[in-house]
């Protein structure tokens, strides 16, 4: 039922010229997949490694310009993307639902080879999920067990 509806929203929405910035309280962690970069001033940053991004764009995809948009992301980055360190940091992330059905599905779809989903695809896969929020007349793919736009259908899933 909670896929049902739309993904709920940050209330803290600030924007600064053209750009809209979203403050979001995430899921207590202990900082999995964060890591320290410079920016563009040298100065030091906490940002979130590749993996983890793509477990918090499909946790909540909206976020992201919507599951087209994360579908996109996953096939330019399929060949940087870790599958052992995103099934690693969703066994720390202790998430409730089955996230490994939805990254599988969009990693198999973005090309990533069979042999290399095996970490996720080892889980189990005991429920049906959904891959986005408030999705009518879905399609399904039986292999992740998972619901997922219909019009995605029409390029490769």
């Amino acid at each position: 039922m909670a896929f049902q509806n739309s993904q709920r929203q940050s209330t803290y929405v600030f924007r600064y010229d053209s750009s809209a910035i979203t403050f979001l309280n995430g899921k207590n962690t202990g900082r999995a997949g964060v890591i320290d970069l410079r920016g563009p001033g040298n100065e030091p940053l906490k940002t979130t490694n590749l993996e983890r991004t793509f477990i918090d764009v499909v946790v909540r995809p909206r976020y992201a310009g919507g599951i087209g948009e994360v579908r996109k992301a996953f096939r330019q980055a399929k060949n940087r993307i870790s599958v052992p360190e995103i099934a690693r940091l969703l066994k720390t992330m202790k998430y409730t639902y089955p996230y490994h059905q939805a990254l599988g599905f969009l990693l198999q779809n973005a090309g990533v080879p069979e042999d290399q989903l095996a970490p996720l695809k080892n889980s189990p896969i005991r429920f049906k999920f959904y891959l986005d929020y408030g999705m009518r007349h879905p399609a399904y793919n039986p292999v992740w067990k998972l619901y997922y736009p219909r019009d995605l259908s029409q390029q490769r899933c």
